[in-house]
């Protein structure tokens, strides 16, 4: 009878593939340690930017920051990198054109990012300063009015949309923004600026009897707030304005000891006081 052969040994993969096994067991020891020598000099580069920074250079730290996102574009470091550059770029040196760059370029590579939706505002607050970007910044609040992440918020974006719907000239859809702040975030700190806001769009509409509706609203509802002093002076220049001098007089008298200035007060009291005694002759 002839005996089988016996069954060949499973080779091990190392037996098969050793060299092959071995370089690439190497190339994966070489890259795990250049990549922490990688992440040591992202950091490093990264405290280096914080200290550019808090010594004033903001342009050699918004210029470190952005080197990281581009030669260390692996590491944990580049989303926040870019949003410190792009905040470098935006509140310290007033380039808005790469302000954006740096907050775009983040929310394209980090759409789950902790700095997503800051980004975001920030982008709406940059369309907002011009008028030919302005209609963009009211359609960016309104992406941000449909991100639960920043819902708490969503009061502070309606404000913004009417205040840009107002620099654009167009005042009714800005109230349409104002009422639906107004009616749906009765606790909002922001309702005392929104009657200002709306006062002052019938204002600038020529509507008087309106605009001091709105501003003495704020009187009536927010009496402690600083605005409702600004609401009251501004509702005495309407009354000055349209000649009932008696009214005018009554609410800057109130102002006394209110009045942030009181030396333009006594000033408008007293040209207030000379042409009331003018008309009288």
């Amino acid at each position: 009878m002839t005996e089988k052969a016996p069954a060949p040994k499973a080779r091990r993969l190392t037996d098969r593939f050793g060299p092959i096994v071995w370089l690439a067991a190497v190339l994966g020891l070489w890259l795990a340690l250049a990549g922490c020598e990688s992440h040591k000099e992202s950091v490093a580069l990264y405290r280096k930017a914080n200290s550019l920074w808090e010594g004033g250079q903001h342009i050699d730290a918004a210029r470190s920051f952005i080197t990281i996102s581009e030669i260390y574009p692996g590491s944990p470091l580049v989303e926040d990198s870019l949003f410190w550059a792009a905040n470098l770029y935006h509140h310290f040196l007033g380039n808005v054109p790469l302000a954006e760059r740096y907050y775009q370029q983040l929310m394209v590579r980090f759409p789950e990012g902790e700095h997503f939706h800051p980004s975001l505002e920030a982008v709406a607050e940059l369309y907002a300063q011009e008028r030919e970007t302005r209609y963009k910044a009211i359609l960016t609040y309104r992406k941000l009015m449909l991100a639960e992440a920043v819902a708490p918020r969503r009061d502070r974006y309606l404000l913004r949309i009417a205040e840009a719907y107002v620099g654009l000239g167009r005042l009714e859809e800005a109230r349409f923004e104002l009422r639906k702040l107004i009616t749906q975030y009765r606790s909002s700190t922001l309702l005392p600026q929104a009657y200002y806001l709306a006062g002052y769009s019938y204002y600038w509409e020529g509507r008087k009897p309106l605009a001091v509706i709105a501003l003495n609203q704020i009187g009536k509802d927010f009496p402690d707030e600083p605005i409702a002093v600004r609401a009251r002076f501004f509702v005495a220049e309407i009354y000055e304005e349209e000649g009932s001098l008696r009214k005018a007089l009554e609410v800057y008298e109130s102002l006394r000891g209110a009045y942030h200035n009181p030396t333009i007060l006594d000033k408008r009291l007293e040209a207030l006081r000379a042409r009331m005694n003018r008309s009288v002759r």
